[in-house]
């Protein structure tokens, strides 16, 4: 099975990033944006892929005992940009600050989860990805998202903080993935946010 560990978002959280990927759509050709369903907006902390079921116990103890002294941390968005880069576009997306938290969270779960599995060791950009473009267009190469005013970010400090993190299953279908969480570990003071 497919498998990732991420963190996902309160509903007023949620709300904000598809406004704001609506927002951003707009800048682009029609239909050139396909925007992330709002059940499936998530930061991915490290991409597992193929792995054994049966390993899934395993890899959630190594993510819980390599995150276990790790705080809940309050967060705000940040710098909107595409990747690979403005010129090919294929995702749009949204960053998070402070990015040292997510960089320690994502440092700690790649650390514990290299002892079972391989793991992807590539720089980590803590982001959401608000859409992935449909195709090439001439068009998109001219567009600058970062210059895009975002809906005001008025989200209670109650529903913008990181306070778990979770192993999902990533099932593939025709109308998108699907995400199934298999494991649920919390940070530490969560509580008292």
């Amino acid at each position: 099975m497919r498998l990732f560990v991420a963190t996902f978002f309160s509903e007023g959280m949620l709300d904000w990033l598809l406004e704001s990927g609506m927002v951003l759509s707009d800048l682009f050709p029609a239909r050139a944006l396909r925007l992330t369903s709002r059940e499936n907006l998530h930061l991915t902390f490290q991409f597992l892929g193929e792995v054994q079921g049966s390993r899934i116990g395993q890899i959630s103890r190594a993510v819980e005992e390599a995150i276990s002294d790790l705080e809940a941390f309050y967060f705000h968005p940040g710098l909107v940009g595409v990747f690979p880069n403005k010129f090919r576009p294929r995702t749009l997306w949204i960053g998070l600050e402070p990015a040292e938290a997510f960089q320690s969270v994502a440092k700690k779960i790649n650390s514990g989860l290299e002892k079972v599995v391989q793991t992807n060791s590539k720089r980590f950009l803590p982001h959401v990805t608000l859409g992935r473009f449909n195709e090439e267009h001439a068009a998109l190469g001219t567009v600058d998202p970062s210059a895009a005013t975002l809906p005001l970010f008025n989200i209670s400090d109650q529903e913008r903080f990181i306070n778990s993190v979770a192993i999902y299953r990533s099932e593939l279908t025709q109308r998108g993935p699907i995400y199934s969480e298999l494991s649920h570990i919390d940070l530490n003071n969560y509580a008292k946010l």
